[in-house]
Formats: structure tokens, C-alpha cells, sequence
């Protein structure tokens, strides 16, 4: 899995998890959104308020990733909220994630 953030501040550092592993939720929270989003809130976002907005991949839409974001990001967009076609994020589906993989 690789997974990387794109913001107006800047870009995250892509995060590629060992080949293999299985990215359930458990895995996606505790391995990726845990040090990734802390990191961020100290760094890239540091002093600014910001929302964060995931695709819609399996793990992200889960109850248990969407109560752990409840509980750990301050403003994020529910899976219940995102449009059914982002312009936003929609881009990066097609040629960027196809050269990564």
C-alpha cells in the first residue's frame, strides 16, 4: 500500500508499507494515519487549522477508521459526507497511483 497527502501547504512524504502486509483498518490506523497524521499536526500543519479528507478505499470507509478519526483529527470530512465524485481528489487516482504501483 502506498499512501501519500496532498494539501495547498504542501505535500506529505509517501509512505509505502511493506510488501505483503495486509492494510486492514487496524493496520491503516495504527501504521499510517497514527504517525502520519501527528507528524503533519506538528510540522506541515503546525498552528493552522486543516481538514483531512480520505478517498474512498475500503479501509477508510470502515466504522472503526472513521470512529478513530472522530477521536483523533480535529476536523475531518465523514465517509457519509464525501461527494460521490471529488474533483479534488479524483486526479490522483488515475496516472499518479498507476506509475507507484
Amino acid at each position: 500500500m502506498v499512501w501519500w497527502g496532498v494539501s495547498w501547504h504542501g505535500v506529505t512524504e509517501i509512505h509505502f508499507c511493506e510488501k505483503g502486509v495486509i492494510t486492514g483498518a487496524r493496520v491503516y490506523q495504527t501504521t499510517v494515519l497514527d504517525p502520519i497524521l501527528r507528524h503533519l499536526n506538528s510540522t506541515l500543519f503546525k498552528g493552522i487549522d486543516w481538514v483531512f479528507q480520505q478517498y474512498a478505499a475500503p479501509g477508510h470507509k470502515v466504522k472503526t477508521t472513521q470512529h478513530w478519526l472522530e477521536n483523533s483529527v480535529p476536523n475531518f470530512i465523514k465517509a457519509s459526507d464525501w461527494p460521490s465524485e471529488s474533483p479534488d481528489i479524483s486526479p490522483l487516482d488515475c496516472g499518479l497511483w498507476s506509475i507507484l504501483e
